[in-house]
């Protein structure tokens, strides 16, 4: 079935007042859409509303022209607070979704509050927990485990050029851009530690992976990742985020806009395949 990578994020609510069984009070509403599999979306900017004692709330229901979306859920805060909570849930269809119950109902705390679905990307990687996508000069990242939300106040991190390759090994993450090479530590791209590693880009599209012990590195087992360096070097980046540049002083790789790369093995041997568009 077609689906799309994550959801959109309901409009900004209209509420009115209604009768119900709310103690008076300032109320912060919002709502998500959720998809049939059960996937939730970002919430929509919240809004505010004045209720008396024995009121309640009335929000009109965002459409969506997304086939799969099929239920929107309201999120209530309590009198006055700021966090809020799931009251009720709709048909995506209705015209408009109440609640009417008391603030002890109110039990399952929002948690897509500030998050929407990834911006559209030029590179994907899967790191730890994460996705992890090259966004013009920006590294964005989902939520752990979510992997169609981020978290739109910080999951980012800035580079001063365009990021152009995103490769992850146990220990962390290169990252890439037009005019540089770093390298993020840590198990958790959000906690990670940036080193600058190499003052030379990276050719786009060149990165391919082998495992470190098919490719005579001793005892490494995991994934290790090749590229093209804008320095005319086909360069492997090491577990402890070295680089370890392989045709250094030995061959002459083309300059390139961009490329695309595999790593085979046939006939007993291995080899790294780039092919760049000088």
């Amino acid at each position: 079935t077609d689906r799309t990578f994550g959801l959109e994020v309901p409009a900004s609510l209209s509420l009115s007042s209604t009768h119900g069984s709310l103690p008076a009070g300032k109320y912060m509403a919002t709502t998500v859409f959720v998809r049939g599999d059960g996937q939730i979306s970002g919430a929509g900017i919240a809004a505010v509303i004045d209720l008396p004692s024995g009121g309640g709330v009335a929000a009109a229901v965002s459409s969506s022209d997304d086939p799969t979306i099929v239920y929107v859920d309201l999120y209530l805060s309590t009198p006055n607070g700021t966090e809020m909570y799931k009251a009720n849930r709709a048909v995506v269809g209705s015209s408009e979704i109440v609640y009417r119950g008391d603030i002890h109902n109110l039990q399952v705390p929002l948690r897509t509050q500030f998050r929407r679905a990834p911006y559209a990307f030029s590179e994907i990687e899967h790191s730890s927990s994460r996705l992890l996508f090259g966004v013009g000069n920006m590294l964005v990242y989902t939520e752990p485990f979510n992997y169609e939300l981020i978290d739109t106040r910080s999951n980012f991190i800035p580079f001063t050029s365009n990021v152009v390759m995103i490769a992850s090994v146990d220990s962390g993450v290169f990252v890439g851009t037009t005019e540089d090479l770093w390298f993020l530590s840590g198990s958790d791209i959000k906690e990670a530690s940036a080193t600058l590693v190499d003052s030379h880009g990276i050719v786009p599209h060149t990165k391919a992976y082998a495992r470190g012990n098919v490719i005579s590195r001793g005892e490494i087992k995991e994934n290790l990742p090749f590229w093209v360096s804008k320095n005319n070097n086909i360069c492997l980046g090491l577990p402890d985020g070295s680089v370890d540049n392989i045709t250094e002083k030995k061959a002459i790789i083309p300059e390139g806009l961009t490329g695309a790369a595999l790593f085979r093995q046939k006939n007993g041997q291995n080899h790294y395949i780039a092919v760049v568009n000088s």
